[in-house]
């Protein structure tokens, strides 16, 4: 059945469709993590967005006048280990975090056996032309077993939600090229809020400022998911940080592979912070910043499995 004929069903039994033609979605905290069945990770924003904003100050900067509605659309920061995709959403916002060392193989001697046996053969074939020949009995008996490696893992997303958001207008996002932020900026009920994300490679860190020319304007929730192999939790060190803790499925065969943690730390100025479950709440707040951290226990290229004297929430 088509969308029209289900909405003219829905209209005819006299069920009242909400209003706009947003998609009715959960708060982003509520949401499942990303389950990898659609390949552009799409995204949906609750807050319906107007904007004319002007172009930003900066001599190389992307910009754009809407939140992105999949992975593609999301502005890239990063220092070379630790990386964020960022989408800019207003009452929902979603980060999708990377780390370069994070993946689900380990060692492994992938070499084929029957590779020096199928060698004299294999030339042969070549000397004679016949290639096609060659190739396919190269590709069966001297390619390394297996052929593929295992895949690089997410280290996970951080779902963020700003309530009390219902629309906003003079929206605007940008990363700024020469700088490496991404900023996302837009006025709702009367008041400009602005944020910034950007990634330290000094701190090991991404970095996310909230302000907002009202005093204790500033309301959020967040949390870090990931859809398998870890789960969040507040940081029993720390009442204002949340950890992602998990341990990858080695090679598929479930084996334990490369730990891993994300470590979401917020600092507020004004209002309060509560952690319950998982998810840091900071309401009442003149200015907010969120330090995120990620780290593995890669040993390193070539250095066999997994460090077991490396704890990766310790070094976040």
């Amino acid at each position: 059945m088509s969308t029209l004929c289900v909405l003219l069903t829905l209209l005819l039994l006299g069920v009242q469709l909400p209003p706009g033609d947003q998609p009715l979605v959960p708060p982003a905290c509520q949401r499942a993590p990303y389950d990898g069945k659609a390949e552009a990770m799409p995204w949906a924003d609750r807050a319906p967005v107007a904007s004319q904003a002007p172009r930003p100050a900066g001599r190389l900067v992307l910009w754009y006048r809407s939140p992105a509605r999949d992975w593609y659309q999301a502005l890239p920061v990063g220092n070379g280990r630790l990386g964020a995709m960022v989408f800019g959403g207003v009452a929902d916002e979603l980060l999708q975090l990377n780390d370069d060392t994070l993946w689900a193989g380990g060692p492994k001697d992938v070499s084929n056996p029957d590779s020096l046996k199928a060698l004299p053969e294999v030339r042969r074939l070549l000397f004679e032309g016949r290639n096609v020949e060659a190739t396919e009995l190269a590709g069966k008996s001297m390619m390394g077993r297996p052929m593929r490696i295992q895949s690089y893992q997410t280290l996970g997303e951080v779902y963020l939600e700003c309530p009390g958001l219902p629309a906003a207008t003079d929206y605007v996002r940008s990363l700024d090229l020469d700088t490496g932020v991404a900023s996302v900026g837009y006025t709702s009920n009367g008041v400009r809020y602005e944020r910034r994300v950007f990634a330290s490679a000094p701190a090991n860190v991404i970095v996310v400022r909230f302000t907002a020319d009202k005093p204790g304007a500033i309301r959020l929730k967040l949390t870090l998911k990931r859809l398998k192999d870890a789960s969040a939790a507040p940081d029993p060190s720390n009442p204002h940080a949340i950890r992602l803790r998990g341990q990858v499925n080695r090679d598929g065969g479930g084996e334990p592979g490369i730990s891993f943690n994300a470590t979401a730390l917020a600092v507020n100025d004004g209002g309060r912070v509560s952690n319950a479950g998982g998810v840091l709440e900071i309401t009442g707040a003149n200015t907010a910043t969120l330090l995120i951290a990620g780290a593995t226990d890669y040993p390193g290229l070539g250095k066999g499995g997994p460090d077991a004297s490396v704890d990766p929430a310790g070094a976040c």
